[in-house]
This record gives structure tokens, C-alpha cells and sequence, in this order.
């Protein structure tokens, strides 16, 4: 499999001694899908996890962080700055082939987990709590990462396929090779002033042959072999001023995994839109009753269903897209447990949160999770857990509506809010990204009012540390009565 863009520096060539040159321990076998139905949902074995990996300030996250890439602007940039605030993960996505985990997180690095040997294992040993799940690779940015997505060629095997697209403030789309640490290609884009503009949202096509940006008003197409200026421009509206089409900024994109060329749009704007890739043009329009903003959009396998996340809503709203009508059904990310896991004690529809929460399907499109969010009366979102949910499957839903979004079962992942989740695309596993943004308290009677906070200690206190972690759990096969499955 060739390198997504032309004349790249196969990291292979590289002579011993480079950055290139390091070892990741994964599995050397990709094993077919797990059929979730067959699984326990209840009690899952934690078999890695990062500890106190990012429970660190930034300059700390920094120092302790693996090989990054060679050193730019960024060593006098932002992240110096504001070195004294707390890191925490705040996204996470596992490779199209699962041996990596990638995150992104509020020092400005993406970190690659590899899959660990004993995750993959039929039956994984007890953690060893001594000996947290560590990145072997860091990329480091300049500015604070707006999205990023693997590139879906991505292939163990062949280094030179080891690529994602991630997109920064005020920075134009950057192609890194997570092999080697270095960037391989950019995609720009510019306002009618000549300005760089940020994209909010990106996806490659299922080839991967097109990369997808949004952003005000607006997609960019750029052919992903070619970097450089857009191949095409996709307005969401004909005008500023027109009242028909999509509204706002484009913060997501899927693409229908039934290669039908369909694919979502979502905006701030709070609606969603499909889309052909053959004329780019809105088959679609809906807006959810709630929520300030589209945060999500995700197809299920099948390619039937669109499941829709908002900000500031406790709702995920499900869509049949065979129907232009009323959403088949929402699912709530505050709905108690009765189950074993604790009670729930949530806000209404979490109107003090701006926290963006990632959900996920399994494999087979029977079970979503997500996680579960309270806020205490300071505004401060919070819980831990997460929740497994029904969904529907199949051209006739399977199980009915009214059956699904039943909750499954709920269990304590973390002990701060869960902002992601995502299942593993054959194994399964599940991994669960924890971590917000906190304030730092800076003392009033500190001398000289410098603005640099690289110092917790002379110019303020940084608060109790939360769980700000990464952390991966296996499920078993069915072996009783007991079992909760869909």
C-alpha cells in the first residue's frame, strides 16, 4: 500500500540512530470482528491504563513526554505560556486497524498508545498497577488542535501508511507520519483576505483518496495525494445572507460506511445535512429540538441510522435516514441505572456544560456507549461513568423503537467525566479518555503581574488533582444467565 501523498520519506530508508528507529509491542494478527451480543457488559477487567501519565502540568506533560517531532516555534510558543495549567486527554481515536491509540490533549501533543500485547490476549492477566500505558510517539503542535483522524489506508505494516490529518488554530491542515514524527504534506486554505483559516472538522472519504475540511459555511475538498490548495469548494449556503441551506461552522463530518457516497454534516448552527459526494448538495435538513451545536455525527455499520450528539444537551438523537421525517428516537446520556452499577445522580439537560462528549457503536451496530455526565452547582461537569445503551440494527429496526435506547448497563470508568469513547474495531476492548479543562487560582498578592503561570508555585495554586487518564477494558464471552446483552 503506496503513502497517501506523493515523494514521502518512507521512514523505512532511514538509517539506524534516526527518530524513526524505535520498537512498538503489538499483536502480529488482526482477528475478525467480536460480536458484542456475545459479550458480558458487566464487569470489565481494566488491563491498561496511563495513571498519572496526564495528571501533570503542561511544562511537566512536556518533559516527560516520548520522542516528538524536531523542535519548532513551539518551544517559545503558547504552550510555555500557559505551562502551569493542568493537562488533561480531551479526545481519543483508535487506528483503522486498531494496533494504536492516538489522543490529543491540552499540551498541544498527539500521543500514540500501541495496543498492548496482553490486551489482546483471550484471556488478559491482571494489570499490573505499577506499570502505566505509555506513548511511544508524540507530535507536537503549535497551537491547540482543533480535529484530527487517521488516514483509513492506515496499515501496521507499511510505515509509510502510518499518517492522520490534524488541523490547529490559525494553522493550515498538517499530514503527519506518526512513523517517522514528521509532517509529509499540508492543505491550505485561505478567507477572501488572504488569512489561514482552521478547520473544525476533518474526515477522509472511505478510499481515502479525498480529505474533507470544515469550515464557516463552508467544505473544502482537497485530494489527499496532492497537498496544497482545495481541489473543490463545497458552500453549505449560496450566500451569507440566504436563509436556505446549512448555517455556521462545520464541526462534523462521517461519511456512510455502505459506500453509497452519502455523508453528515453538522454545524454550530445545531443542524445536520447529507450529503453525495457525486454533486455536494443537501438531500436532508434536520435540527434537533436541543443543544447549541452539533458536536457529533456517527453512521452505524449498517448505514440505515445517524446518530447525532449536541453541546450542552444530555440527549443523542438517532435518525433513519430512509425517513425525512421525525428522529426515530433519542437516547439519553443521563438516564439512571438499576443495574449494579451506582445510581446516577445527573442534571436535567446539563445546561452549565460546554464539555464535548464522544459516543461510539460497536462493531455490529447492537450497543452504543457513551459517557454519562452530572454537573455540581459551581458549573462543573462531572461522574465518571459510562453507559451502554441499545441500539437499533437492520433495514426493519431491530429491536423495535420503543425497545431501543434501553440502557444495558452502567459502570464507574473514571473518577472525573469520561469525554470519550471508543470501542476497538476487532477486539473487545474499549477504551475511555477522562479529563477537563480546570482553572488555574492565581494569587492576587503575587509581585510583578506577569502573566506567565509556567510557575504554580510563585504565581498561583493549581486545584486537587482530578483523573485526568487514558484507560482500556476488556469484556468477556458470555458464559451465564446473568449476562447483559443486547
Amino acid at each position: 500500500m503506496s503513502d497517501p501523498v506523493h515523494e514521502p520519506a518512507d521512514p523505512s530508508t532511514e538509517q539506524p540512530g534516526t527518530e524513526a528507529t524505535f520498537e512498538v509491542d503489538v499483536p502480529s494478527w488482526i482477528p475478525p470482528a467480536v460480536p458484542w451480543a456475545n459479550l458480558v457488559l458487566r464487569s470489565p477487567t481494566l488491563v491498561a491504563t496511563t495513571l498519572d501519565l496526564f495528571n501533570r502540568t503542561v511544562s511537566e506533560s512536556l518533559a516527560h513526554a516520548p520522542p516528538c517531532n524536531r523542535p519548532s516555534s513551539t518551544e517559545t510558543g503558547p504552550t510555555c505560556r500557559r505551562g502551569g495549567e493542568l493537562n488533561y486527554p480531551s479526545y481519543g481515536e483508535w487506528s483503522p486497524d486498531g494496533s494504536l491509540f492516538l489522543t490529543t490533549s491540552n499540551d498541544q501533543c498527539l500521543r500514540m498508545f500501541a495496543l498492548p500485547e496482553a490486551a489482546a490476549a483471550d484471556a488478559s492477566p491482571a494489570l499490573d498497577s505499577s506499570e502505566p500505558w505509555t506513548a511511544f510517539r508524540c507530535l507536537r503542535e503549535g497551537e491547540a488542535t482543533m480535529a484530527a483522524t487517521w488516514y483509513p489506508g492506515f496499515s501496521y505494516y507499511d510505515p509509510a501508511t502510518w499518517c492522520l490529518a490534524v488541523s490547529t488554530r490559525d494553522h493550515p491542515i498538517r499530514l503527519w507520519n506518526a512513523y517517522s514524527g514528521t509532517p509529509v504534506g499540508s492543505y491550505l486554505a485561505r478567507d477572501d483576505r488572504e488569512q489561514v483559516l482552521s478547520a473544525n472538522a476533518l474526515r477522509f472519504n472511505l478510499d481515502g483518496s479525498r480529505l474533507y475540511a470544515g469550515y464557516r459555511d463552508l467544505i473544502l475538498e482537497f485530494d489527499t495525494h496532492r497537498p496544497g490548495e482545495p481541489l473543490a469548494r463545497h458552500p453549505t449556503r449560496s450566500t451569507r445572507r440566504s436563509r436556505t441551506g446549512q448555517r455556521g461552522i462545520v464541526s462534523a463530518l462521517a461519511f456512510n460506511p455502505d459506500r453509497s457516497g452519502l455523508y453528515a454534516v453538522g454545524t454550530f448552527h445545531n443542524s445536520v445535512g447529507l450529503y453525495t459526494e457525486t454533486d455536494h448538495r443537501p438531500l436532508y435538513l434536520k435540527q434537533p429540538p436541543n443543544g447549541q451545536g452539533i458536536s457529533q455525527v456517527q453512521f452505524s455499520p449498517c448505514g440505515h441510522y445517524l446518530y447525532i450528539g449536541t453541546r450542552k444537551d444530555a440527549l443523542i438523537y438517532c435518525w433513519d435516514i430512509r425517513q425525512s421525517g421525525q428522529f426515530l428516537f433519542h437516547l439519553d446520556r443521563a438516564q439512571p441505572t438499576t443495574s449494579d452499577g451506582p445510581v446516577l445522580a445527573v442534571a436535567e439537560s446539563h445546561p452549565s456544560t460546554h464539555q464535548r462528549l464522544t459516543f461510539d457503536l460497536d462493531p455490529t451496530g447492537q450497543v452504543l456507549a457513551t459517557g454519562t455526565v452530572s454537573v455540581t452547582a459551581e458549573g462543573r461537569a462531572c461522574d465518571g461513568s459510562v453507559s451502554f445503551i441499545q441500539a437499533p440494527v437492520g433495514p426493519s429496526p431491530d429491536p423495535s423503537p420503543a425497545e431501543a435506547g434501553s440502557l444495558l448497563y452502567t459502570f464507574q470508568a473514571h473518577e472525573d467525566i469520561v469525554n470519550t469513547v471508543k470501542f476497538h474495531p476487532h477486539l473487545p476492548l474499549l477504551a475511555t479518555v477522562a479529563g477537563q479543562r480546570e482553572a488555574t487560582e492565581i494569587d492576587s498578592s503575587s509581585e510583578g503581574g506577569d502573566d506567565d503561570i509556567s510557575d504554580p508555585d510563585s504565581t498561583g495554586r493549581l486545584p486537587a488533582r482530578p483523573d485526568n487518564s487514558v484507560r482500556l477494558w476488556r469484556y468477556n464471552s458470555s458464559t451465564g444467565t446473568d449476562d447483559v446483552a443486547p
